[in-house]
């Protein structure tokens, strides 16, 4: 009876489905994920984190250098135009005064046909003349200065070496004026003609 019942336990165990099957073995159709241990998926997030940050910072650089662009080119335009707008407004100014000089150069020859001494007055308006000429080639001086300004590393003190020059000419232009006026106050009431009053404003 022992006999009996130790073969019928051998039999069911024989007979049991996970000896009858045999090891799980994985295939091409159904293969078999393999569990990473917790230190190993840590990496791959802290790898897929660092590389997600890595593209944005990229993208972030690049979209800053474009506005840094952007902004550096309408800086450029607003120096040129500012500085151009400058140069005709000094252009315009020197027209005025030379108008003024060609005036008193035609009264100071009617003063002389009536005999009258104006050596001094011509050697005056001869010295204010020069004295223009060389605001003139300050004016013509601008553009290449503001080439240079484009050019620097340092645009903020290049630009005001600018505006120092434009106050530089714009002082002379004034004292050009003064001049002027002064000649014509020492020329009224000689001879016969009529004297003229430089009323043009040397400045816009």
């Amino acid at each position: 009876m022992k006999q009996i019942y130790l073969v019928l336990v051998f039999t069911l165990f024989l007979s049991s489905p996970v000896l009858a099957e045999g090891p799980v073995l994985s295939s091409p159709t159904n293969p078999v994920k393999p569990v990473l241990p917790n230190q190993q998926r840590v990496e791959k997030k802290v790898e897929e984190r660092v590389e997600t940050q890595t593209n944005n910072q990229a993208g972030l650089t690049e979209k800053l250098q474009q506005t840094k662009e952007e902004r550096l080119t309408k800086r450029n335009e607003n120096i040129k135009k500012y500085s151009q707008n400058l140069k005709n407004r000094l252009l315009a100014a020197t027209e005025r005064l030379k108008k003024i000089i060609m005036r008193l150069e035609s009264r100071l020859a009617k003063l002389a046909s009536f005999e009258v001494e104006v050596a001094q007055y011509q050697q005056e308006l001869t010295n204010i003349k020069e004295s223009l000429n060389q605001v003139e080639l300050q004016i013509a001086n601008v553009d290449q200065v503001v080439i240079d300004l484009l050019a620097s590393e340092e645009p903020k003190t290049s630009f005001e070496k600018v505006r120092e020059l434009i106050g530089n000419i714009k002082q002379s232009l004034i004292k050009v004026h003064l001049s002027l006026s002064e000649l014509v106050t020492q020329l009224k009431g000689l001879g016969p003609v009529k004297t003229l009053s430089p009323t043009i404003n040397p400045m816009p």
